[in-house]
């Protein structure tokens, strides 16, 4: 469910967006993931004890299944 949650966010494939997402740079597209994850983070919902994992490690497997973009225009967190 959680990678459906993002996936939807970021795919520039969906049909309807808020945001224009095939208009954003992979840069921009890797800041509202950030961004995301850290509402997320920041929830009062406790996706971490949801989805029995840290948030270190479902932030490693969010940005390893929806990277965008090229290593060098990412920020650093995610090199």
């Amino acid at each position: 469910m959680w990678l459906a949650i993002v996936k939807r966010l970021l795919s520039t494939l969906t049909g309807c967006h808020f945001v224009p997402i095939a208009e954003l740079t992979d840069a921009e597209r890797a800041e509202m993931l950030d961004s995301f994850l850290q509402r997320a983070r920041n929830s009062s919902l406790d996706i971490a004890t949801s989805l029995a994992t840290p948030w270190d490690e479902i932030e490693r497997w969010t940005d390893g299944f929806y990277w965008v973009g090229s290593k060098t225009g990412l920020p650093e967190s995610r090199n």
